[in-house]
């Protein structure tokens, strides 16, 4: 497989984010509001405010910096998705934007974007306002993509003018805007190991590409990338997952929730499997192949096996009344006690958390706890005490608002239980004048400074990528894709599973009975990459069906380096130029 620039670029897309084929036209930069937004309070200044959100994102568009701050208060907290960072105040502001703004497009100096708010409501009292609204994006000039963000501001009028005091996003996301339901959302989470032979040499070598791990035990590593696992793992699986040098060695591990059901279900299909569901310690595992003789496990996660570990809070401050609340409403949350959420939500109240899952939207009312107990906490190890993890409150900030009081803060939850986890979320919350909550949004921001952003795609050889399609969208039941020329891609959660066309003749791939996937790595810079790794020792092999230029391999539109790892698994980065950050 020569790595042609439409199977690259649509081997990036994850859930909400559709990146489509090359294309030679160009999206306007174009801001606009197609809906009549849902007004409670001063009904009269609602087309005012819909017109400053159309003039923001206008302004943002256009890269016009002075105009663009001007929208924002002088003490303004901006925490989006789009930068990574917790902006406070104009100054922070302004010196994020280069840095933000250089990883999009830019024909004609303009953001290649047409951002449409699908659906939105303002709450108007006075000189104070909140705006909740859906933004569709599509966009792109070398390629085409689409997106799906989710934005919070709030705004207090000074000088005749709206300006925002606090705003935060989310994007990349899967909801059913025009039915107000969940998205139909990825039909899969999987993970992706490598096998090792030395797990310190290994982290060694990882740690300063894709950041610290976040879990190490005498077997395992797990680094985490945008909520995307990358295991390092010393098991061979009976021999079928070992180190061979200068091919790829990895598999995917396909989450199930029980690993007994899915093996009889894939035994009455004629899936082979190389052995029956066993117990590793708290968690199940079975391992299978593929028609092409690939290796892939399925793990079922035990995530009731923390019966005696309960969740502990830290970091708020401890003579704020304020701070008291919003302390009582997570340490509620982490403890899975419904009746205080109840009691503290406001009929109307709002949640909405994106760091497990993309295509939920907002839980509103009532639906809030069912919510939480049948879809969010079931991800996480729990117990009778509730989520085994450790919370800490960084940055916490509170704004009166009019009637209205607004709660920021970092969100860092550790996992102690089973499976631990490090992740990294912004929390807003506004409290009504009875100190009841009236939304809460939770967004993810497992972001480091590693030169590793995240998981991008997969890939395992086949013969026949029309026929293995069929194996893993019926068989293995993930779905429908996307396809490509010699190459089909599946969405899942947090990265594409993919499959390539391979001569096993000329490529060694794919190899009977034995791990032969590869994962690559989407990374701000392949030179500083391709740098590193001649400083580390690794190869740059090619394998005509992953590569036909060893080294730093420039397309248009991307920069690619196909290598070998401390332990000799070949290892993909690839460097995206205009692909949002």
């Amino acid at each position: 497989m020569n790595i042609k620039i439409g199977r690259v670029l649509l081997a990036i897309c994850t859930i909400g984010m559709v990146l489509l084929i090359k294309s030679c036209s160009v999206t306007p930069s174009q801001s606009i509001f197609t809906v009549n937004p849902i007004v409670t309070g001063r009904a009269d200044a609602a087309q005012e405010l819909r017109d400053t959100i159309v003039a923001f994102w206008q302004d943002y568009l256009r890269l016009d910096t002075p105009s663009y701050l001007n929208h924002f208060t002088p003490d303004a907290i901006r925490l989006s998705g789009r930068s990574g960072a917790r902006q406070v105040g104009r100054s922070a502001i302004q010196a994020g934007m280069p840095a933000e703004w250089e990883a999009f497009e830019r024909p004609k100096n303009v953001i290649a974007e047409k951002m449409t708010v699908e659906r939105a409501e303002f709450h108007i009292e006075g000189n104070f306002a909140t705006a909740i609204y859906w933004m569709a994006v599509k966009g792109g000039t070398r390629w085409h993509y689409t997106d799906q963000g989710l934005v919070f501001q709030a705004f207090v009028k000074q000088d005749q003018q709206w300006r925002v005091v606090h705003h935060t996003d989310a994007w990349s996301l899967d909801y059913n805007v025009s039915e107000q339901k969940p998205g139909a959302g990825a039909t899969f989470d999987f993970d992706f190991a490598y096998p090792v032979k030395d797990l310190t040499r290994a982290i060694q070598f990882y740690t300063p590409l894709l950041g610290e791990p976040e879990s190490v035990t005498p077997t395992h590593a797990w680094f985490n990338l945008r909520g995307g696992r990358f295991i390092l793992e010393t098991s061979t699986w009976g021999g079928r997952a070992q180190v061979r040098k200068q091919l790829p060695n990895g598999y995917a591990l396909f989450s199930v929730p029980d690993a007994e059901t899915e093996a009889a279900r894939l035994t009455q299909a004629k899936v082979k499997l190389l052995s029956q569901p066993q117990k590793l310690g708290v968690d199940t595992y079975c391992v299978g192949l593929d028609k092409d003789q690939n290796l892939f496990v399925l793990w079922e996660k035990d995530f009731k096996a923390a019966t005696n570990i309960g969740p502990t809070v830290s970091g708020f401050p401890a003579l704020n009344p304020l701070a008291k609340t919003a302390q009582q409403t997570i340490q509620s949350w982490l403890a899975m006690d419904t009746v205080t959420l109840n009691r503290m939500y406001a009929p109307q109240g709002t949640w909405f958390d994106d760091t497990r899952l993309k295509h939920r939207g907002q839980e509103r009312g009532s639906s809030i706890v069912p919510a939480l107990q049948s879809v969010y906490w079931p991800r996480y190890d729990r117990g009778q005490r509730g989520i085994a993890a450790h919370l800490e409150a960084v940055n916490f900030h509170t704004r009166s608002f009019g009637s209205q009081y607004i709660v920021s803060y970092d969100m860092r939850l550790t996992g102690q239980g089973a499976h631990p986890f490090r992740d990294s979320a912004w929390v807003t919350q506004v409290f009504n004048n009875e100190n009841q909550v009236a939304h809460t949004f939770i967004v993810d921001n497992n972001r480091s400074n590693a030169p590793a952003l995240e998981l991008d795609y997969s890939g395992y050889p086949v013969k026949n990528v029309s026929q293995a399609r069929q194996f893993y969208a019926k068989t293995m039941g993930l779905g429908e894709g996307y396809d490509d020329e010699s190459y089909y891609g599946f969405w899942s959660n947090h990265a594409v599973f993919g499959l390539y066309e391979a001569d096993p003749e000329e490529d060694k791939l794919p190899q009977p009975r034995q791990a032969n996937g590869y994962m690559s790595f989407w990374v701000r810079s392949a030179k500083e990459i391709y740098n590193y790794l001649q400083q580390n020792g690794s190869s740059f092999p090619m394998i005509p069906a992953i590569n036909d230029k060893r080294g730093l391999n420039q397309q248009p539109g991307y920069v690619q380096v196909v290598a070998t790892d401390s332990e000799g698994n070949v290892i993909l980065f690839t460097e995206y130029s205009g692909r949002p950050r």
